[in-house]
């Protein structure tokens, strides 16, 4: 009985930060939305910052603005559905989200336009390989990885917070 007990409250401790939304989006940046309240990170993947650039044959590309875009030309007027299992250091739900059926996750990081952030999951990292493969989005540019850019360029979006082993963007 002790051991049944046990689990039911490590089942509703886990279902805490589980959660699933679905509904109208608002595009934050080139891996993060909005639902309503709830702010969502795309779980697996990382896109270049809205600041950031690249460089395409010695010409400055603002691919940051490019993986926002592509993010928001995905989802159209669409509902969101995204589903997670965890929040980060700064309460964002770390999720997987489709729209029409399609995973934007996988997509953004198949059209090139976020990379898969094998820190933390190697499930993008096929969409990743063709991409590169195929020099297609940022894979046809000079380009710094977001996490390495970050390092050099601190967010003004979120306070600083101490590491918490969960993405940061």
């Amino acid at each position: 009985m002790k051991l049944w007990s046990s689990f039911l409250i490590f089942i509703a401790a886990a279902a805490v930060n589980a959660g699933e939304i679905t509904g109208e989006a608002k595009v934050l940046d080139g891996d993060s939305l909005r639902i309503g309240t709830v702010e969502i990170r795309l779980f697996g993947i990382d896109a270049p910052e809205s600041r950031q650039t690249c460089t395409i044959s010695g010409q400055i590309w603002e691919c940051g603005r490019s993986a926002t875009r592509a993010l928001a030309e995905m989802i159209g007027r669409a509902k969101v559905r995204c589903t997670w299992r965890e929040r980060d250091a700064y309460a964002r739900a770390l999720a997987t989200c489709f729209s029409d059926g399609t995973n934007l996750n996988a997509q953004l990081v198949a059209r090139g336009m976020a990379l898969s952030y094998t820190r933390y999951s190697k499930r993008f990292l096929p969409q990743e390989t063709a991409a590169r493969a195929a020099a297609i989005g940022l894979w046809r540019s000079e380009f710094t990885p977001p996490w390495i850019w970050r390092r050099g360029n601190p967010s003004t979006r979120y306070p600083r917070k101490r590491r918490s082993g969960h993405p940061g963007s």
